[in-house]
């Protein structure tokens, strides 16, 4: 909806007739849930919301949908079918296949989990409000990718983590989760199933404040002037980060799981 506005520079506020988009407004905006555009100055925007943050979009909007109960992964329309999801479809393939140009996408899946979902959420407001006027969302909230052997069998499970933890010599930035910005990053670290298709999430991640994470380290650096309390997480590097080193999976929210053929 947002997106879609947006790029008709329509306002959001003005096409919400119906009581349930209306209520997400508000919900989003109390939530700072879209960081590019502030849904109270939607008036004065005139920019088209770039991939990621159309996928913010969809991400969020379809969380408080009543489709949400039952199965937890929810198979997208691809954009040939015109059918309800296939702006999302088309959204989130653009950015996985935005570094796997190669790559042939045969499904993208939604994953739909409320209490994992609120406890991602809350867990970021906890992040937020440790780094007070220092926190920036754009810097600190990111979609990130990773890869792993049943990725899809965990999230229909829903007891096992899709983030494995990574140890010394598997762990060049410090022990961690280990999750990238781009798909390309991690596509070799993919498993093949056994129809020959490989996996992918494209998952919600909380960085809070972060630093460069070296091999050995259990825990991120202390803060400047602390010591006791660390960073958030670590990173590959601290000006352009591509790869992120988190302490736990709760940094995460397993968004979307994308499946295809190299």
């Amino acid at each position: 909806l947002i997106y879609g506005m947006n790029k008709e520079q329509l306002r959001p506020c003005d096409f919400a007739v119906r009581d349930e988009i209306k209520h997400f407004l508000k919900d989003s905006e109390k939530a700072s849930m879209v960081p590019a555009v502030q849904l109270q100055n939607l008036a004065k925007e005139t920019r088209i919301l770039n991939a990621q943050n159309a996928v913010l979009a969809f991400y969020c909007r379809n969380y408080w949908d009543p489709r949400a109960f039952g199965d937890l992964l929810i198979q997208l329309t691809p954009p040939a079918s015109k059918e309800e999801h296939h702006m999302e479809w088309q959204s989130v393939s653009a950015e996985f296949l935005r570094t796997m140009s190669k790559a042939n996408i045969s499904k993208v899946q939604r994953y739909q989990d409320r209490a994992r979902h609120d406890a991602f959420t809350t867990f970021r407001d906890n992040i937020k409000a440790e780094c007070k006027d220092l926190w920036v969302e754009s810097n600190m909230e990111k979609w990130v990718f990773n890869t792993g052997p049943n990725l899809g069998e965990c999230l229909e499970r829903n007891t096992d983590t899709p983030y494995p933890f990574h140890r010394g010599g598997k762990a060049p930035y410090g022990d961690g989760v280990y999750v990238v910005r781009e798909a390309s990053l991690c596509c070799d670290e993919a498993v093949t199933t056994p129809d020959g298709s490989k996996q992918m999430l494209l998952s919600r991640c909380v960085t809070g404040r972060y630093s460069v994470g070296k091999s050995g380290m259990d825990k991120p650096s202390l803060l400047p002037s602390s010591n006791t309390k660390t960073f958030h997480s670590s990173v590959d590097n601290v000006a352009e980060p591509m790869t992120f080193i988190l302490q736990s999976h709760e940094y995460l929210y397993p968004a979307y799981l994308i499946t295809y053929r190299d």
